[in-house]
């Protein structure tokens, strides 16, 4: 083959015969097949067959709406599962770390020992908040009927305006953004912003949201204590703290009036040393990170006495962020209960110390990886004289969410969507049966699955636990007082610490043994992202049901 450019002298020709080409193709073909196949082979031979990936994916599972890619896509998430690919990824990532301080498309490292989460990066120097995107209709036509974040949050901020609520936007700067000098060649001397990120937050001012921008105060504060930790995507406790104080004074000095004076409850404080790996040495996905990486080591201040109050007339919404510090699944939980399922929560996060400084308790709504749509879906859900006593909404997510152009925000898997609001009040709800039995202990079905929201990659994100919504058709009550017709939603398990659950893998149109326990009365899970794809369901009457265990009836 001849290089087609007269100006460079390399003219040199790459000759392959018919017979060597063949050869070649055919030992990449099967470099590549094998190892499905010979997994396809494994769960034949042991009576498994519905659990291999190909057999699953291409007999079990019908396209229906299904794109083709995303079709593709969801076997070779399957694939990559699979235990000969787990280990070759893990192993090879574990030399390029070790050798090369090089992480992976999730993680990067920085220097000292710094790891950055890429999207961030992505979302800082992407196209913004600001700026349409380009795009190719060859490429992916979707996407030009995404709209950026900037919209998404104006809805928002209108639908409470209309119903008397102030919106106090806090977006929390993340890593990159405060030690940028450990991804560049020199030490910073101001924090790192997105070049439109500040006009965005005068923008979002001008139309009568509140922007409170914690960067710069916590930029100010690094030479005093470290503001993020090493090895995680999210704040150090001392930094927390420091964010909780600022958001309490600006509260007490913009909405006097929104803070009326209240009995303070007695309070119990709890110092505890408590350490995490970090959730970026787990997206490193190492074979064993103990050979590299320590944990770190942090001082949290327990706080009992201020727990969530939904009926108070604050509303705090979230992300990991709030989470961080109160929820064992992202860490620091105690290990003497780590066996435990749930663990018991730690109490020491951002709402508790917000609630410590403001002396009165908060309504808490803080969903881990879904601040941006999930929290807000949950506050309107609510019945509208519910929604309409509330007297301030104080909206806390990581600034990369609010910065991402459309396009990176779904490479991200960050969700921005509609946030329609309940119309009915909590008076028209249908009162429950005087029967307590209804809400009491276990209730066992026997059901057929006939809608499941797609898995979650568990790749993608940092969050070692999710879950999902699936639809079932009751076919038998075999214990406990359920009605057979009535609508309902299943919330269960799509991963728990980073291993795919048995209710990811079910199947459309198959039967199951259920146990269900009310999804209220699961308060451990409700930080926990939960995907819900389903349309077929009213979101605001329908009510939701957790598996506790699912067993195929063959």
């Amino acid at each position: 083959m001849r290089n087609p450019y007269d100006d460079e002298k390399d003219l040199t020709e790459y000759r392959l015969s018919r017979r060597a080409a063949i050869w070649i193709s055919t030992l990449f073909l099967l470099t590549l097949s094998l190892p499905p196949l010979g997994d396809l082979v494994h769960k034949l031979l042991s009576g498994k067959p519905t659990e291999s990936p190909l057999i699953k994916a291409f007999l079990f599972q019908p396209f229906g709406d299904q794109k083709l890619q995303d079709h593709l896509a969801s076997i070779d998430r399957s694939l990559d599962q699979l235990p000969y690919a787990k280990a070759l990824r893990q192993h090879t990532q574990q030399l390029f770390t070790d050798l090369a301080g090089e992480g992976n498309r999730k993680v990067v490292i920085g220097r000292n020992g710094w790891l950055f989460y890429r999207p961030e990066l992505h979302a800082l120097n992407g196209w913004g908040p600001l700026k349409t995107e380009p795009f190719s209709v060859m490429k992916d036509p979707s996407l030009a009927k995404l709209r950026p974040a900037r919209e998404w949050v104006l809805d928002f901020a209108a639908e409470l305006r209309e119903r008397g609520i102030p919106l106090l936007l806090v977006p929390v700067p993340v890593k990159p953004m405060l030690y940028p000098e450990h991804l560049l060649t020199k030490a910073a001397d101001e924090p790192l912003y997105h070049p439109d990120q500040l006009a965005f937050y005068d923008e979002l001012r001008h139309a009568g949201i509140d922007v409170l921008d914690l960067t710069q105060p916590l930029f100010d504060l690094k030479k005093r204590y470290p503001l993020f930790l090493k090895q995680d995507t999210h704040w150090t406790p001392e930094a927390m703290k420091k964010a909780a104080s600022l958001v309490a004074h600006h509260l007490k000095k913009t909405y006097p009036d929104q803070l009326e004076k209240t009995e303070t409850p007695r309070i119990d404080a709890r110092v505890r040393d408590r350490q995490a790996l970090g959730d970026l040495v787990q997206l490193l996905d190492l074979p064993d990170p103990t050979i590299k990486f320590r944990p770190e080591v942090g001082q949290l201040v327990s706080i009992y006495g201020f727990d969530p109050d939904p009926t108070s007339p604050i509303s705090l919404l979230g992300d990991s962020f709030v989470n961080i510090f109160t929820d064992p699944t992202l860490g620091f939980g105690d290990p003497a209960t780590a066996d435990q399922d749930p663990q018991p929560r730690i109490n020491a996060g951002f709402a508790y110390q917000l609630a410590l400084y403001l002396g009165r308790p908060l309504d808490v709504i803080a969903i881990n990886g879904s601040g941006t749509t999930a929290t807000r879906k949950a506050f309107a859900a609510r019945p509208d004289d519910v929604v309409r006593s509330k007297k301030l909404v104080i909206w806390v997510l990581a600034a990369r969410d609010l910065l991402y152009s459309p396009a990176a925000a779904r490479e991200a898997n960050i969700e921005w969507g509609p946030t329609p609001f309940n119309p009915h009040s909590s008076q028209s709800k249908t009162a429950p049966p005087e029967d307590p039995i209804t809400h009491l202990g276990q209730i066992v079905v026997e059901a057929e699955l006939i809608e499941k929201s797609a898995n979650q990659d568990l790749s993608a994100t940092p969050y070692a636990d999710a879950l999902h919504t699936a639809v079932y058709r009751v076919l038998r009550v075999v214990s406990g007082d359920f009605d057979p017709a009535a609508e309902w939603q299943a919330v269960q398990w799509t991963f728990k610490k980073k291993e795919l659950q048995a209710t990811a893998r079910s199947v459309l149109g198959k039967r199951y043994r259920l146990t269900l326990s009310p999804w209220e009365d699961q308060t451990a899970l409700q930080s926990l992202n939960v995907r819900n794809d389903n349309t077929s369901l009213d979101e605001f009457t329908t009510e939701r049901w957790y598996v506790e265990s699912a067993e195929e009836i063959p």
